[in-house]
């Protein structure tokens, strides 16, 4: 496995509840942050996402998941860290 940021993780963490408490501009936000700590972090991209694309913000959704994607093809890391939240 590969080098995990813890700090990074916990800001992914924040972003998803501030997300699944439809918080999207505060969680776009802690992704970034979380992001600027680790920018391989394929599961921070995939969550950024979906909060851009219920902003609105369509263009901005679209490159992240791609970059998610490109990142993990297999979205293995994705589905492993959604099944461990």
């Amino acid at each position: 496995a590969g080098y995990v940021d813890r700090h990074s993780v916990g800001l992914s963490d924040r972003g998803f509840i501030e997300a699944a408490s439809g918080n999207h501009a505060d969680a776009v936000t802690w992704f970034d942050g979380a992001l600027s700590k680790d920018s391989q972090c394929a599961l921070a991209y995939y969550n950024r996402g979906l909060s851009y694309a219920a902003l609105g913000v369509h263009s901005r959704a679209l490159a992240d998941q791609q970059t998610a994607f490109l990142l993990d093809p297999e979205r293995r890391r994705v589905h492993e860290e959604i099944e461990g939240q």
